[in-house]
């Protein structure tokens, strides 16, 4: 099953990071499509990735965040390798964290809403592990 992954970034304020640091963030977020590639083929294994700036309608819902990023993956496989083992993204993230404020990550499976087999009352999966 697929999984999709949003990133929520809130930037320092434009005093401490350029207007041209946030672009080249941004342009190289979107690169990851194509630069993230699976290491037994060789080939881009992000299926799709799309992100822009927080125009949230009802103040203060987005928590401080300024900027959204929504990444699919084909599987939880691609996606763990992607976390945790591509060059690319990593190399980039530790140049996202010298930029930013702060940040949440949330992944998901479409349609899976609940994870009966944890001890939570919601369902919810810790750290996204069993």
């Amino acid at each position: 099953m697929s999984v999709t992954h949003c990133l929520f970034l809130k930037f320092k304020p434009d005093s401490e990071v350029t207007r041209e640091a946030k672009a080249k963030t941004f342009l190289d977020l979107l690169g990851l499509k194509e630069n993230c590639v699976h290491p037994d083929t060789g080939k881009p294994y992000m299926l799709s990735i799309k992100g822009g700036i927080d125009n949230s309608v009802e103040e203060g819902g987005n928590k401080g965040m300024t900027h959204g990023f929504v990444m699919e993956f084909a599987s939880q496989k691609d996606r763990n390798y992607y976390i945790h083992d591509d060059p690319h993204h990593l190399r980039l993230e530790s140049q996202i964290r010298a930029l930013m404020e702060d940040g949440v990550a949330v992944d998901f499976t479409p349609t899976i809403f609940y994870d009966w087999a944890s001890p939570d009352t919601n369902g919810a999966k810790a750290n996204g592990k069993k």
